[in-house]
C-alpha cells in the first residue's frame, strides 16, 4: 500500500492531507529539547508509564481532521504489467475504475507498446494485478475468427467487480474473416478464468442449446452482478421449442449456468385485466436476488401498452408504480407517466423518479419516490418549496437520485429563486428526519483559498449523474470550481466528499501536487491535470461503483510527468478507541502534574 500526501491549498502549499506518515522537509526547523532537570525518584517511576503510553498512542491514535485521508496507488502509467511474460509491456492510459466492498478494484488500461489492440481489463486484489482480457486476443469460448475489439467498439460496457471478486464486462467482437459476422458478447472473469456469458447470434452456453439471443436490451447501459454472482441479462430469444417461436427473455447468469426467469407474455402481477409482460429492463439486483425492473405490459382488453415498475424475485414480482396510477401526496387529477428506472437496496427498499401528467395530459412535473420509511412516499417534486429557505426558492429539476443500504436518499436539486429568477443547484439528503440541504452552488470550497466556490456540480459537459454514495452515508461528487486564481481546464475540477455529519472535505483538485511515492521519506510530486470519477451509482444494486461502505473511493488522476494513476482514497473519518483516549489522557495528566510540581519547586532546578 502506497501512502501519499497532497497539497490542498495553493495559497499555503505546505498544507497537506493527513497521512499515516509525515515527511521531513529540509526547510523545517529542528529543535533539540534541552533537559536541565535532575530527575527525582518519582520521575523515574513515572517515566516508563509515559513512554509506554506514548508508544501505544503512536501506534493506535489516528487523528481525525477535516482532511483525514490516506491514499494508495493501484497502478500507474509506466508500471510493468504483471504476469504477461514480457519485461517491456507497461501500463499506458488508465480509466474506468470500479471498487467492491472488500477494496478490490477493476479498471481498463492501454499498453504503451501496443496502442491499437493494447487496451485490456484488469482486476486487483491487495496489490496483486490480474489481466482479465486483452484487446486483440481470441474471444474466450468463441470461434477462432472472433477477437476482442476494445478500441472501435460501439457497444461497450465498463467492467463491474462484484463483492465475490468476479469481474463482468461487455464488448464488441471483431470478425477477422467477415465483418458481417461481427458480434457482441458479455463475459465473466471467475476463479482466474474468463468465460463467455451470452453472445449475440450464438447458442446460449449451459442452457438449452436451441436458445439463441439475437438482440440485447437496448436500455441495459451497464451490467449488474450481486454478491451471489447472479447477473441479469435481457434480450430477444429465438427458439424452435417455444410456443410463440420468438420471445423477449430475462436470464439469470451464474458461473456455469444461464437460466431464463421471466418471459414475454408472462402474466403481469397486480393486473386486473389479464395484462402480460411485453418487454423489460432490469435496473438493479440486490444480494437476495431481488430485482428492480422497468417493464412494458400489454393489456389485451384495451389493446394498450402500459409502463410500470416492479420489484421482487422473478416469479414473485410486485408492482411498485404503474402508468396512470395516482402517486402518493398527489391530487386525483395527477398520475404517474414516465419512469427512469428502479433502484433497489439489500433491504428491499427502493427509489425511483417519475414524470407526472394530469388527466388531461398536461405535464405535472417530475418527482422522486421511495418506500424507505415503510410506505411509498414523495421525497421531492418540481415546484415544491425548498425546505429551510425563505419561501421564495422552488425545485425546478431533480437529477442524480441515489439510494444507499440504510434507505437514505441523495439527489441534486435544481432551484429557482422567484425573487430574482436566479438559478442554483444543491445536493440534498432525505432521511427519517426529513429533507436536508448539504451544499449548494456558490458555496466556499473547503480547504481552498477564500473566494473559491462551487460553480457546477459534475464535470462539464457531463453535469447529470454527478453523485456517488456509500452505505455509510458518505456522498462524493466532482465539482467545477470558480474564483480568484482558478483557470478553466487547469485547476477548476475537484473531488469533494460529504461525511454523514455534513462535513465537506476536498479530496483532490486539479492543479495540486500529488505524491505517488510509497517511501515516506522521499517525495515524488506531480501536478494533477485531470480527474476521472465514476458517479451516478451507490454500492447497492449490483452496478459498478467507485465508493464502498468502508469509505474507499476509487478514481483516476492524470499526473504531469507520469501519465495516469488509479488511486484509492480511504476517506472514512476514524475515531480513536476509548482505551487509546484513556491512555493519552492519563499521559497528559501525569505530565501536567509533573509540570505543576516543577513550577512549584522551580527554584531548585535553576
Amino acid at each position: 500500500m502506497f501512502d501519499s500526501a497532497l497539497t490542498t491549498n495553493k495559497a499555503t502549499p505546505c498544507l497537506r492531507i493527513s497521512c499515516s506518515h509525515r515527511k521531513t522537509h529540509q526547510h523545517q526547523r529542528h529543535i533539540r529539547p534541552i533537559i536541565r532537570i535532575k530527575p527525582p525518584s518519582r520521575w523515574l517511576r513515572i517515566m516508563p508509564i509515559i513512554l509506554a503510553a506514548s508508544l501505544l498512542a503512536t501506534f493506535c491514535v489516528h487523528t481525525t481532521s477535516a482532511n483525514d485521508v490516506t491514499f494508495r496507488t493501484v497502478a500507474q502509467t509506466g508500471d510493468l504489467i504483471p504476469n504477461t511474460g514480457s519485461e517491456t509491456q507497461q501500463f499506458g492510459q488508465i480509466s474506468s475504475p470500479a471498487i467492491n466492498a472488500h477494496g478490490q478494484t477493476a479498471f481498463i488500461a492501454t499498453t504503451l507498446s501496443d496502442y491499437f489492440f493494447g487496451k485490456s481489463i484488469y482486476s486487483e486484489d491487495s496489490g496483486q494485478i490480474t489481466r482479465v482480457v486483452k484487446g486483440g486476443q481470441a474471444a474466450p469460448d468463441g470461434p477462432d475468427h472472433l477477437i476482442i475489439d476494445m478500441i472501435s467498439s460501439y457497444y461497450y460496457i465498463r467492467p463491474v467487480i462484484s463483492d465475490n471478486g468476479d469481474v463482468i464486462f461487455g464488448t464488441q467482437l471483431y470478425a477477422t474473416d467477415d465483418l458481417a459476422s461481427n458480434s457482441i458478447a458479455f463475459y465473466r472473469h471467475h476463479d482466474g478464468v474468463t468465460h463467455e456469458m451470452i453472445r449475440k447470434n450464438a447458442p446460449l452456453r449451459n442452457s438449452n442449446p436451441q436458445d439463441m439471443i439475437t438482440w440485447f436490451d437496448s436500455e441495459q447501459k451497464s451490467l449488474l452482478i450481486n454478491s451471489s454472482g447472479q447477473s441479469p441479462i435481457a434480450g430477444f430469444r429465438e427458439s424452435s421449442i417455444t410456443a410463440d417461436g420468438d420471445q423477449y427473455v430475462l436470464y439469470f447468469q451464474t458461473p456455469g449456468a444461464a437460466v431464463s426467469v421471466l418471459h414475454e407474455n408472462d402474466p403481469a402481477p397486480g393486473s386486473t385485466t389479464n395484462a402480460v409482460f411485453n418487454s423489460f429492463s432490469v435496473n438493479s439486483i440486490n444480494s437476495s436476488g431481488q430485482i428492480g425492473m422497468y417493464a412494458h405490459t400489454y393489456d389485451p382488453a384495451s389493446d394498450q401498452y402500459i409502463r410500470g415498475l416492479y420489484a421482487g424475485t422473478p416469479g414473485s414480482l410486485t408492482p411498485v408504480a404503474i402508468e396512470g396510477q395516482i402517486p402518493p401526496d398527489a391530487t386525483d387529477s395527477v398520475g404517474f407517466d414516465l419512469f427512469s428506472g428502479l433502484q433497489l437496496n439489500d433491504n428491499g427498499q427502493y427509489l425511483f423518479s417519475s414524470t407526472r401528467a394530469t388527466n388531461t395530459g398536461a405535464d405535472a412535473g417530475n418527482a422522486l419516490y421511495s418506500n424507505a420509511s415503510g410506505t411509498l412516499r414523495e421525497i421531492a417534486r418540481d415546484g415544491q418549496p425548498v425546505p429551510n429557505q425563505s419561501g421564495n426558492e422552488f425545485f425546478l429539476g431533480l437529477t442524480s437520485p441515489l439510494l444507499n443500504a440504510t434507505g437514505n436518499v441523495a439527489f441534486l436539486g435544481h432551484i429557482v429563486d422567484t425573487n430574482d429568477d436566479h438559478l442554483y443547484a444543491a445536493i440534498f439528503k432525505s432521511t427519517d428526519e426529513g429533507l436536508q440541504e448539504l451544499v449548494r452552488s456558490g458555496q466556499q470550497v473547503p480547504g481552498l483559498s477564500d473566494g473559491i466556490t462551487i460553480s457546477e456540480f459534475g464535470q462539464i459537459p457531463y453535469p447529470h449523474n454527478v453523485l456517488t454514495m456509500n452505505a455509510a452515508g458518505q456522498i462524493a461528487f466532482l465539482a467545477t470550481l470558480e474564483g480568484p486564481g482558478v483557470t478553466n481546464l487547469t485547476d477548476d475540477n475537484a473531488i469533494i466528499v460529504i461525511d454523514p455529519d455534513g462535513t465537506l472535505r476536498t479530496i483532490v483538485r486539479e492543479g495540486d501536487m500529488f505524491d505517488i511515492n510509497h517511501d515516506p521519506l522521499v517525495e515524488d510530486l506531480h501536478e494533477i491535470f485531470s480527474i476521472e470519477l465514476l458517479t451516478g451509482s451507490t454500492d447497492q444494486g449490483g452496478g459498478a461503483t467507485s465508493f464502498n461502505s468502508s469509505g474507499e473511493l476509487a478514481f483516476v488522476l492524470g499526473l504531469s510527468g507520469v501519465g495516469y494513476a488509479l488511486i484509492v482514497a480511504d476517506t472514512l473519518p476514524t475515531i480513536p478507541e476509548p482505551a487509546t483516549l484513556m491512555i493519552v489522557g492519563l499521559t497528559s495528566l501525569l505530565i501536567s502534574q509533573r509540570h505543576t510540581r516543577h513550577k512549584r519547586g522551580s527554584s531548585r532546578l535553576m
